[in-house]
């Protein structure tokens, strides 16, 4: 019986396919478009500390001195010690091994790579602990296609720039015949962002089962809670609505949010803009409501400002104008496609930057 031929060795030209399978199958083209972006973002990270005051006055070569000491102490500072002793131990051996021996440049790869190890142990670690806090965040907005009070089309979707973000919106039965939404957001992004997103959440659901409260000072009240528990240089936009069902009436608050808008049947668009200061800026700050009516067939927009915000290559944002222009142009799609048609034109807009802001929106169709 014949014995079995051997395997044959794979080719030079077969290893490389199955290295690029390995460590290149997922990269995709806009990456690319990405990186200055991100370069500058991590020069401006590291660089935080600059003099900037003095820049004007120094020469060029007392400019680069600054920069690169502000760069290598914000790098080298945001390690742990011990990490950082061995960052100074590697870039000293590498010289040392053009000087003395060719060991030392030995020593010094194998420190810069031990350091970059232990760094993206901790940076893996976090982002498992993010994609938790994702998800439970997602857990907490009511995000989707959905009916309110069997007689609103609602979607509502939110796309934090980071893992997690500091937007948020919210839709309560206060009765049988009223509904309220929320719409909020949190100075910044990030953790801190979406801590301070979880509080106003809990803080509003709270006082929103005390029935004495009018709607003008329940937002006074969040406001409070807002400004005694929060960091002094942190602020939420907030809007409040609350529709009664039966009579169409729809009475709201703004609190320095983005202006929703209303787009009335005969094409006419109203923006809902009565309120106050947003909240954490001022505890005892007044608070004023609005109300309107509403009929069958109009649309109620609410974003958050990393819509109107979002900014292409050139810096330009999306803004105002164009969001009504495009919101115009589909109106008469259902809320889901709608949003979807905004979004496109947003991404179409920013092209290959990356979002700075958290972006959230939420459509009624009464």
């Amino acid at each position: 019986m014949p014995e079995p031929k051997p395997a044959a060795a794979p080719t030079e030209f077969e290893s490389l396919k199955e290295i690029y399978r390995l460590y290149a199958h997922d990269f995709r083209t806009d990456e690319l478009g990405r990186l200055p972006e991100e370069t500058l973002d991590a020069y401006r990270l590291f660089t935080a500390d600059l003099d900037r005051r003095r820049w004007e006055e120094m020469t060029a070569g007392e400019r680069l001195i600054a920069t690169v000491r502000s760069f290598f102490l914000g790098l080298t500072l945001r390690m742990s010690p011990l990490r950082r002793l061995l960052f100074l131990l590697a870039l000293a051996a590498f010289p040392a091994g053009f000087v003395f021996h060719w060991v030392y440049l030995v020593a010094s790869f194998l420190l810069l790579n031990f350091v970059l190890i232990l760094e993206m142990a901790d940076k893996l670690l976090l982002k498992g602990d993010l994609q938790i806090a994702r998800e439970i965040q997602t857990g907490l907005l009511p995000s989707g296609s959905f009916l309110l009070a069997d007689r609103i089309q609602v979607h509502a979707r939110s796309t934090p720039a980071n893992t997690v973000g500091g937007d948020y919106f919210d839709f309560l039965k206060l009765s049988d015949t009223s509904t309220g939404v929320a719409v909020g957001d949190v100075s910044g992004k990030g953790i801190p962002a979406a801590l301070l997103m979880a509080y106003l959440q809990a803080s509003f659901r709270a006082l929103t089962t005390v029935p004495e409260y009018r709607l003008e000072q329940l937002v006074a009240r969040v406001n409070e809670h807002i400004y005694r528990n929060t960091p002094s240089n942190r602020l939420i936009t907030f809007f409040y609505c609350v529709l009664d069902h039966g009579t169409g009436s729809l009475r709201f608050c703004n609190a320095g949010h983005n202006h929703p808008l209303l787009f009335r049947s005969d094409g006419t668009l109203v923006k809902l803009k009565e309120g106050g200061l947003p909240l954490g800026i001022q505890p005892d700050a007044p608070y004023e409501c609005g109300s309107l009516d509403v009929q069958p067939g109009e649309t109620l927009v609410l974003y958050t400002d990393g819509i109107t915000e979002a900014a292409n290559a050139a810096g330009d944002e999306f803004g105002e104008q164009r969001l009504e222009v495009v919101l115009r142009r589909h109106l008469a799609e259902p809320p889901e496609r709608l949003a979807d048609r905004l979004m496109d034109s947003i991404r179409e807009f920013v092209g290959n930057s990356r979002f700075r802001d958290d972006l959230t929106l939420v459509v009624l169709r009464f």
